[in-house]
């Protein structure tokens, strides 16, 4: 039990023993007092200390039940919609590292299925300035994807809307 339920179990008992003591001097000692003399204080103690505990009691929670979402192509969308929007005012470092490398996986699993090369052998050839303009024979979309980072802001959401219009038009 906590300290202060035992505290007020304390106080609860030195006041009825008090007041049984202190009425029972002023009554005759050969009277005898009806039943609810003593059940009364005693009841009104137990009515005190259940509200006391009852205070404190925890009920459990329901929990509430999770549907299962059938698609979370809305929380993907929303997560790359944050992370343009954060690498529009980034560093060219996470311009990079997040969005552009993104892209050119996408690109190298599209050249992967319509040429039948294998992804690793595509990347990797993607990766060489001599071979990769050669095998997209797309000489923009390759300095899109593989040259410098644009100025911050508007100008690399202009040059991911132009990279993802590229890599949809490509064929091999």
């Amino acid at each position: 039990m906590k300290r202060s339920t035992l505290s007020l179990i304390l106080v609860g008992a030195g006041l009825y023993y008090g007041v049984v003591f202190f009425v029972r001097g002023y009554l005759p000692s050969d009277y005898s007092p009806p039943a609810y003399f003593l059940v009364a204080p005693l009841a009104a103690f137990v009515l005190v200390l259940i509200a006391d505990l009852a205070s404190r009691a925890t009920v459990p929670s329901e929990n509430p039940v999770r549907r299962v979402q059938r698609r979370v192509l809305s929380r993907e969308v929303r997560f790359l919609t944050d992370q343009i929007e954060t690498a529009t005012h980034a560093s060219p470092e996470y311009f990079d590292k997040v969005l552009r490398v993104r892209l050119r996986n996408i690109l190298s699993e599209r050249v992967s299925l319509e040429t039948g090369m294998d992804r690793e052998r595509v990347q990797s050839v993607l990766g060489n300035p001599v071979l990769g303009p050669g095998l997209l024979r797309d000489r923009q979309l390759y300095d899109l994807l593989y040259s410098r980072t644009f100025a911050r802001g508007q100008e690399r959401v202009k040059m991911l809307r132009e990279t993802v219009t590229r890599v949809e038009a490509w064929r091999a």
